[in-house]
Parts: structure tokens; C-alpha cells; sequence
């Protein structure tokens, strides 16, 4: 299995060739077809830019006036990665937004109400798959609620044990199947 990075891409076409040469390479040494990943949420997560779909953010297509944004995005992006030989997205995220103050999650949050979220989660999920891409909820247990930035240090959530329930698992619970 292979996660790629934007230091993987230069254009459609060589990212092509490259997960062309991966898929012959994996499946010859173990028979198995690989997971090729890429984070591609749309937004200020874009590691493919060029001669590709330029997605929205979730808060874009949360905030959207278009008639079930989440699943055309999702759609237009598992076109695109399919197209180039991966079958994983690193994508959606289920943060519940807890103000456009936190930097490192507002962009990525479909928007504040757990419910809500959940159903566009649901829909996104299934507009990756209208083309084979797996989709994966992501920041579990919801980080939605920490004030760090994961990449750079540990964060603790230190939400009540109520909240967690009622908040921040909800549209993991919602989407666990």
C-alpha cells in the first residue's frame, strides 16, 4: 500500500504512469492489488492541483447553496483519482466545527451541527465510491475540539465525556458502516 504526497505530483499524466508503474509492481510481487492514497479533501487539502478537479473545502460545500455539494465534489474527486490509479482518499473529515477562530479545523469542518455533518460525510463517502474510491473518516476521535495542530504536536481533547457523545462521535456513529 501506498500513500502519495504533492511531492509525488507534477502533472495527470505522469501521476498516471507513476501508480500505473506501482499497481504492475505490487500486484506481480504479491498478487494483491494495492490501496494507493492520497489526502485530496478538497480546499486548503489539495495535494493534486493540476490538470485535475480543484475541489471546494468542506466548509464550501456545507455552506453551499448547491443541491448535495458533498456528493458532487466527492464524485468530480473520485473521477480524477481513479482515473490516475488511486483508490483510497484520505477524506472526509467528521470535525465538528467549533468556531472559524480554530485554524486548523474550520475550513475542514462541514459545518457546526453533528447531524448535519453526518449526512454530508454520508454523501461524500458515497460520491468517492461512485467510482471505486474508498473514502476515510478522519480525525477520529474528532479533533474538532483540540487547539493544537496534530501535524506539529500531540493534542489532547479534553471535552467531557457528554460532549464527545453527543458532539464529536455523532457523525462517526452515524457513518460507521
Amino acid at each position: 500500500n501506498v500513500l502519495l504526497f504533492t511531492r509525488n505530483y507534477s502533472n495527470a499524466n505522469q501521476m498516471k504512469e507513476l501508480c500505473t508503474s506501482l499497481h504492475k509492481e505490487i500486484i506481480d510481487s504479491t498478487g494483491t492489488l494495492p490501496f494507493i492514497a492520497i489526502d485530496q479533501e478538497g480546499g486548503t487539502v489539495t495535494r493534486m492541483m493540476k490538470d485535475v478537479a480543484f475541489a471546494p473545502s468542506h466548509m464550501s460545500c456545507g455552506a453551499s447553496s448547491v443541491s448535495d455539494a458533498s456528493y458532487k465534489v466527492a464524485q468530480a474527486l473520485g473521477r480524477d483519482m481513479i482515473m490516475l490509479g488511486m483508490n483510497v482518499d484520505f477524506a472526509p473529515c467528521l470535525e465538528v466545527n467549533k468556531g472559524c477562530m480554530d485554524h486548523n479545523h474550520n475550513v475542514r469542518c462541514f459545518g457546526s451541527n453533528p447531524e448535519t455533518i453526518a449526512q454530508y460525510v454520508k454523501r461524500y463517502i458515497e460520491g468517492l465510491s461512485t467510482y471505486g474510491v474508498l473514502g476515510t473518516a478522519k480525525h477520529f476521535p474528532g479533533s474538532g475540539d483540540s487547539t493544537k495542530d496534530s501535524h506539529l504536536e500531540l493534542p489532547v481533547i479534553e471535552s467531557s465525556k457528554e460532549r464527545m457523545q453527543n458532539v464529536a462521535l455523532k457523525p462517526f456513529k452515524a457513518n460507521i458502516n
